[in-house]
């Protein structure tokens, strides 16, 4: 399987910096005619961009960025198909936190389940009110929690950062895993508008690729809805079919506001 062709080390850059992953995958790259003016280690940068960032590989993690290309071979064009297919190694930046591991993130929204945290580019982290700093409670008219230490309250307020310890990364096996721009708001007419366009050009061909496929438009706009859910407690976390789901604690010294 794609797996197998996976090599990991832990790539380190900056506060946040063991979770992250550096991983070698090898497939067929497809560029487009119109792009075959650039220069080819431009062009085939650009679709791996275009098609990994934001990817998530089942129980491995979720794609970041490009690190670099390793090896390219040479192009080959399929009958019917007026893309060139050229079989390249490359390495993708993956996001896959270890647990225990502590990171620092902004607090995104609040709920009497707990707190959901936002790294930027990825927001499917949530602390259980269970594992928050003890004795907390939820102000329902301000829909905000309040830390109470020795008498004195402290509130959590959405912006501010907040310093967390990852218990678990769980993955959905339910959930497609590999979804496009997971963190990143869809703008819902350019993605209806970029599937038509796939369509017309006759999707991808049979082998051309190793890798993820993608989402049908509605997939990935149900996931944007789901996302919005994670301290909704009206929808049961088993119910949201989040592809990576990140549990935190801050009920330990060092760690909270």
């Amino acid at each position: 399987g794609i797996l197998d062709c996976f090599r990991f080390s832990a790539l380190f850059c900056g506060r946040n910096s063991a979770m992250f992953l550096l991983q070698e995958l090898i497939a067929k790259i497809r560029v487009l005619p119109r792009f075959f003016s650039q220069p080819r280690s431009v062009s085939v940068a650009n679709a791996i961009r275009e098609k990994y960032i934001g990817k998530l590989f089942p129980n491995v993690g979720i794609c970041v960025s490009m690190f670099d290309i390793v090896a390219m071979g040479e192009s080959a064009i399929h009958p019917g198909d007026g893309g060139a297919y050229i079989r390249t190694k490359f390495r993708l930046i993956i996001f896959r936190p270890f647990d225990g591991e502590v990171l620092v993130g902004k607090i995104l929204a609040m709920s009497p389940r707990g707190i959901q945290v936002s790294l930027r580019f990825f927001e499917d982290i949530l602390i259980p009110s269970d594992l928050l700093q003890n004795p907390s409670t939820f102000d329902a008219e301000h829909g905000s929690w309040m830390w109470n230490f020795q008498g004195t309250p402290f509130p959590y307020v959405e912006g501010d950062e907040i310093r967390f310890r990852v218990q678990s990364v769980v993955f959905n096996q339910q959930a497609k895993p590999q979804t496009k721009k997971l963190v990143a708001p869809l703008d819902k007419d350019k993605e209806r508008e970029k599937a038509k366009e796939r369509e017309k050009a006759g999707g991808a061909t049979a082998g051309e690729d190793e890798g993820p496929k993608e989402l049908d438009v509605e997939q990935l706009l149900a996931a944007d809805e789901q996302r919005r859910l994670l301290v909704d407690e009206s929808a049961p976390l088993e119910e949201l079919r989040i592809p990576m789901l990140i549990l935190a604690s801050v009920a330990a010294d060092g760690l909270g506001m």
